[in-house]
């Protein structure tokens, strides 16, 4: 053999061994890079952040009403409307307000993370020991950790956790692009969650919309939501703010 193909083979061989030696030290390296590299960086590195406009007060004139677990104040010009879809209940005004109010009976534990369209036990448990974060336990737990979660929250010394990682990358990337462009917590007296820009006012639509979702502090998978909209954030704000979770909302109670 030739002494260049000797020094050659022997660069080779020395960049292999490096490369094997850096991942059996930093493992979860490649999915770090992968993740960086496929997710929309706009999301990569979303959080949920300080609530705008806190200090808002609810006018005299609004009114408090409960609808699908969900007690919140609105104006007093907003009543019930009709809705094509059952599972939905809408309060609109006369200026194009509107409030509807999301259907959670038929799933009270929410979305099963393990198992069905989830992840593994084994998956699951490889993925919450490659995070710097606690172990989620209920439903709102996942969801905050997925909406919370960044490429700083991935240790990069565990073996076997490429998979769940991107997964769940994949699903904050899903989440965020459904839910809207930024997102805030929200806690209340009986409930805690998020509130997050639904979508806001353009060259077409004249309304501000805010998407509600709180758990139960009793029970973090019972879940309330609905989504709000009116003629200025500021105005969808107000009445997100003033949210709560209705503790003693059953389901069979309110069945038509």
């Amino acid at each position: 053999m030739k002494t260049g193909t000797k020094v050659f083979l022997g660069i080779v061989g020395g960049v292999l061994a490096a490369v094997l030696l850096l991942w059996a030290i930093v493992p979860t390296l490649p999915v770090y890079l992968l993740i960086k590299h496929k997710i929309d960086p706009e999301i990569l590195n979303k959080t949920l952040i300080a609530a705008p406009y806190t200090d808002l007060e609810i006018p005299s004139d609004y009114q408090r009403i409960s609808e699908r677990g969900l007690s919140i104040s609105l104006p007093a010009d907003m009543k019930p409307k009709e809705t094509e879809s059952k599972s939905l209940r809408a309060y609109r005004s006369d200026a194009g307000w509107a409030i509807i109010f999301i259907n959670h009976d038929d799933d009270p534990e929410g979305f099963q993370f393990i198992g069905g369209d989830g992840l593994s036990q084994k998956d699951y448990d490889r993925f919450v020991s490659a995070i710097k974060r606690e172990k989620p336990v209920t439903n709102y737990d996942m969801y905050n950790l997925i909406l919370n979660l960044t490429p700083k929250d991935i240790k990069l010394t565990k073996h076997g956790s490429w998979r769940p990682i991107l997964q769940m990358m994949n699903s904050k990337e899903q989440l965020w692009t459904s839910m809207g462009r930024e997102g805030y917590p929200l806690e209340t007296a009986h409930g805690i969650g998020y509130y997050t820009l639904y979508g806001e006012s353009n060259g077409t639509r004249k309304d501000y919309r805010i998407l509600v979702e709180l758990y139960d502090k009793e029970d973090k998978n019972r879940c309330a939501s609905a989504i709000i909209s009116a003629g200025t954030l500021e105005d969808a704000v107000r009445i997100a703010n003033s949210a709560d979770f209705e503790r003693d909302y059953q389901p069979e109670d309110k069945d038509e």
